[in-house]
């Protein structure tokens, strides 16, 4: 029998493990998260997904990127067991920073962990998809009420003292949908290519114009796809 689960997943946390581990920076889904734990006996019944808004006085400089997580959260809405955790983005200088975030989600393991223990929740256990180091202190309290708490990420989990899963790459291509290729098969692929760099190892797939300039779409022969200038 699959063990029933809640899910907080720092959002923003694992699109950062998917650009450093699979090169591509995509969010994580809830269809990709539900199949990826099924992989490890899981049953997803309940996630919160952490997303930062800008706060007021940000609005204008970050429009963009409120578009895209307004966009988002309801894509994540669509599913009735999502809730969302509403952090806050802030603009510094050239930068955005994310706020409560982690704080959000610490909290949230520990009341999912309470629920559980007076058995006010459908799950049996309680999984955090961070390597957020931040977020330990509410792994360690939620742990205090004797339920099964357990860390779930790609790497830096596995000397913390807490319960862990480490996700091989394949389960966080899952997770956030990634296209392939991704991760060490992108990596063979362009140490192929490096090797063999003459312009005609490269097809032209179809000219556009994108941001004002001519593009040229190419992929190699090794599979790679690129973009050129014209």
């Amino acid at each position: 029998r699959l063990m029933r689960v809640v899910a907080i997943v720092d959002s923003r946390n694992v699109r950062g493990q998917a650009d450093n581990v699979l090169g591509v920076a995509y969010n994580p889904t809830v269809a990709g998260l539900e199949r990826a734990l099924r992989r490890f006996g899981f049953d997803l019944v309940e996630a919160f997904f952490s997303i930062a808004f800008p706060r007021s006085r940000d609005l204008t400089a970050l429009a963009k990127a409120n578009e895209q997580n307004q966009r988002y959260q309801r894509s994540l809405e669509q599913d009735r067991r999502v809730h969302i955790l509403r952090g806050e983005l802030h603009k510094h200088s050239d930068r955005t920073k994310e706020k409560l975030v982690d704080v959000l989600c610490a909290v949230e393991a520990i009341r999912q962990a309470k629920q559980i223990r007076e058995g006010a929740s459908q799950a049996e256990a309680v999984l955090v998809v961070s390597q957020d180091l931040d977020i330990r202190p509410g792994i360690d309290l939620a742990l205090d009420f004797q339920v099964s708490v357990m860390a779930v990420a790609t790497g830096k989990i596995h000397s913390r003292g807490y319960p862990y899963l480490v996700l091989p790459e394949s389960a966080l291509a899952g997770i956030v949908q990634a296209p392939e290729p991704n991760g060490q098969a992108a990596r063979s692929l362009l140490a192929r290519m490096v090797t063999n760099p003459t312009l005609d190892s490269w097809e032209v797939l179809s000219p556009t114009q994108r941001f004002g300039a001519p593009m040229v779409f190419m992929k190699h022969r090794s599979g790679i796809r690129g973009v050129a200038e014209r």
